[in-house]
């Protein structure tokens, strides 16, 4: 089995991608491994040259894979819709919209930084893009999120005797501030943790009475925030963590970790599935602090009535 052709760079040309002679018997073990990109799975299946044509556009225009439609795809390769499934089938993948989010997953890795996306040109609806990889960034956080750990963190921070920090990244502070709010509102002892180099410095000084931090990051992960999350963990605090990797830093020193998708076709990260994830997780957690929650909200109801802060 050959790898891709690569001397074509003509989507359309008769020459298929992958030679297809003798019998094959795919390594599922290999075909499937979890690190496998989606490129390198391709190249394991014996594919038509229809197929072929496909796997080439996956390949050499992933932009286009991740952010656009079955029918740009189908048109640049020249193909039907059913032989875009048959790939699809052969390669394990549940249809077009899950190709689309393994390749979204694996660009999320190489986008760079927003001063070299800008520069990328748009395609032409990028409105129907946004809504297209949103809805599958969240979708894809929240089915990806392990209803086991989901419970036990809920469990966790409904728990009144512990004191929380949550901590984030430049990036991640607006959802990160966001959540803490909330969060204090359905509990006391929650704390966001500023970034400044004096208030960490305190912070960690102060250390042992944190029980819990959550903590947010992507890509690009800020060394301080790595260094101040694992010096927390050495203390014994349990850490639950949001990044857009399974094997990120922030994942390593986790007890309980989630993955959050940051795709987006814009210059800028997306963080509409960090929220999505944040909000589930404050959800599950006022199911435990229902009691003393209703009084609590009760009360800054009142307090924001008799004060005429909101009209």
């Amino acid at each position: 089995m050959t790898p891709l052709d690569r001397t074509n760079p003509v989507v359309g040309a008769c020459t298929p991608v992958f030679h297809t002679f003798g019998a094959f018997t795919p390594n599922f073990e290999r075909l499937y491994a979890p690190h496998m990109r989606i490129v390198e799975r391709l190249t394991q299946i014996r594919l038509t040259e229809a197929e072929s044509r496909v796997a080439r556009v996956v390949e050499q225009q992933p932009q286009l894979i991740a952010f656009g439609t079955m029918a740009e795809l189908t048109k640049v390769a020249d193909v039907g819709a059913g032989t875009v499934a048959r790939l699809c089938a052969k390669a394990q993948l549940d249809g077009f919209a899950d190709l689309q989010r393994q390749v979204q997953r694996e660009l999320v890795g190489e986008l760079g930084p927003a001063a070299q996306r800008i520069k990328e040109s748009p395609k032409a609806d990028l409105h129907a893009q946004f809504v297209s990889v949103e809805v599958s960034n969240v979708q894809r956080a929240l089915e990806d999120a392990d209803p086991t750990s989901v419970k036990a963190v809920g469990h966790i921070i409904g728990d009144l005797k512990k004191h929380i920090v949550v901590a984030a990244s430049d990036a991640c502070m607006g959802v990160a501030s966001q959540f803490s709010k909330e969060l204090a509102l359905l509990r006391p002892n929650v704390e966001l943790l500023d970034g400044a180099p004096v208030a960490r410095g305190k912070r960690l000084a102060l250390g042992d009475n944190t029980d819990v931090v959550i903590v947010l990051d992507i890509h690009r992960y800020d060394k301080w925030l790595v260094e101040t999350v694992s010096r927390f963990a050495d203390a014994q605090a349990t850490i639950i963590g949001l990044s857009d990797s399974a094997t990120s830093p922030i994942a390593r020193v986790s007890h309980h970790h989630f993955v959050i998708q940051a795709a987006s076709p814009g210059p800028f990260d997306s963080f509409t599935s960090t929220l999505a994830v944040l909000n589930l997780l404050g959800a599950t957690a006022a199911v435990n602090l229902r009691k003393t929650a209703t009084d609590r909200l009760a009360k800054v109801e009142q307090a924001w009535t008799d004060t005429g802060v909101l009209q």
